[in-house]
């Protein structure tokens, strides 16, 4: 049996391109969605690049606390690559730390999760568990992360 990473962001352009990668590798892949209509566009997009046989979808908002327990059930690992978009500085720091400490909360309750966070567009990576986890997505990003590369 596959290990399941929870995705989070698996809609958005980064976390596509992590999505097909833990797919191409043999990981089930959990992708949390702010609405269910969101998943059949992303698993299309997916598609073309990756098997998507071993790929669900579960709703979970990241500004609300709920679904969150739910979707690590059974996962091995949390990818956590979402992140709130914002046009304005907000007045409240909390706005941009709320989603990460629902997502992590989930994932310390969840027994055996272990952890690889990268947030905003992976210029830090905090690796919990598995340094090996998905390399190609740590070569992908740090790639895109050297101006000299690009």
């Amino acid at each position: 049996m596959a290990e399941r990473v929870l995705l989070t962001g698996i809609s958005g352009y980064i976390g596509q391109h992590c999505g097909a990668e833990l797919l191409k590798q043999g990981y089930e892949v959990v992708g949390p969605v702010r609405s269910m209509s969101k998943a059949e566009a992303t698993r299309s997009a997916i598609a073309a690049v990756a098997p998507v046989d071993k790929l669900t979808f579960v709703e979970a908002d990241l500004l609300a606390d709920r679904g969150w327990n739910e979707a690590t059930q059974g996962c091995t690992y949390v990818m956590h690559v979402a992140s709130p978009f914002v046009l304005a500085e907000p007045k409240d720091e909390s706005e941009l730390i709320k989603p990460a400490v629902f997502v992590v909360g989930a994932a310390v309750v969840g027994a055996g999760v272990a952890m690889l966070v990268l947030p905003g567009p992976g210029v830090l990576i905090i690796v919990f568990g598995l340094a090996s986890l998905v390399p190609a997505v740590g070569r992908w990003i740090a790639a895109r992360a050297n101006p000299a590369t690009r």
